[in-house]
């Protein structure tokens, strides 16, 4: 049977649980169609639940405020959380013991990412800026997908020219290791190299025998980020150390 699944913002431009909602589909092998408009049967990730009417099947959808309207006549088959299954509840409709959200499974189709923070905060999008404000120490997760100069922006926002005095000043002496809002400008750094990586690969533009994409020219940037300092880093790092303060070497370790 095919489902025609129900979500707000498309699999590209749209928030999370929007991008998410396609790659667990095809994961499972479920055969579906997309639409924002009314004609729909089915739905999944996010807080859509409220959308939900007579004969739609809601696998893991919640809501977003106990005041959202509701269906009881919709397939409950299960719902987000404690809060969803308790409104449904109340309202005189059933659902099923299990209660979570789809998004649980994101583990059985994408690859374990590199530890970078030891706490992140991942607050509903419409409460993003007030995370972000209340906990200022911590690494606020913003899960409304954007395109990389919007994230960018997003990195940079609130930079003052005070900012950017401090570092035309602090970064060529210390490099990567430069401290800077509470974080090192290595921390940045691989924000920004995951960003134009993550563009390249999308741009998909191959090499002529079709091996490779651009990203291949990001490895030598990649093992600097790694080691966790810039080629000039490095020079300072062999001056300072194996050319005993001598730059007679450079004739010979970097001659071409």
């Amino acid at each position: 049977m095919k489902y025609t699944f129900y979500w707000v913002g498309n699999s590209t431009t749209g928030n999370f649980g929007d991008v998410l909602t396609p790659k667990l589909l095809d994961y499972f092998g479920v055969d579906y169609d997309w639409t924002r408009g009314s004609n729909y049967n089915a739905m999944c990730i996010g807080s859509i639940a409220r959308h939900a009417k007579k004969g739609t099947i809601v696998l893991g959808s919640g809501f977003m405020s106990m005041k959202n309207p509701i269906d009881i006549d919709a397939d409950w088959r299960f719902v987000r959380g404690p809060r969803s299954k308790a409104k449904l509840l109340q309202a005189g409709g059933t659902t099923s013991d299990v209660v979570g959200d789809p998004a649980l499974l994101l583990p059985m189709f994408c690859d374990e990412s590199k530890k970078k923070y030891d706490v992140g905060i991942i607050p509903h999008i419409s409460q993003y800026k007030w995370a972000k404000e209340k906990y200022p120490n911590y690494h606020v997760i913003n899960l409304k997908t954007k395109n990389a100069l919007s994230k960018a922006k997003e990195i940079t926002e609130g930079w003052t020219n005070e900012d950017r005095y401090y570092l035309n000043q602090r970064v060529p002496e210390e490099g990567l290791q430069t401290k800077f809002k509470q974080k090192k400008i290595i921390d940045f750094a691989q924000e920004f190299y995951e960003l134009s990586k993550k563009g390249l690969e999308k741009r998909n533009r191959l090499s002529k025998t079709g091996e490779f994409n651009e990203s291949i020219h990001m490895k030598e940037l990649e093992n600097n980020l790694e080691i966790g300092c810039s080629p000039a880093d490095c020079l300072i790092n062999k001056f300072n150390n194996h050319w005993g303060q001598s730059i007679k070497p450079i004739y010979q370790d970097l001659i071409f």
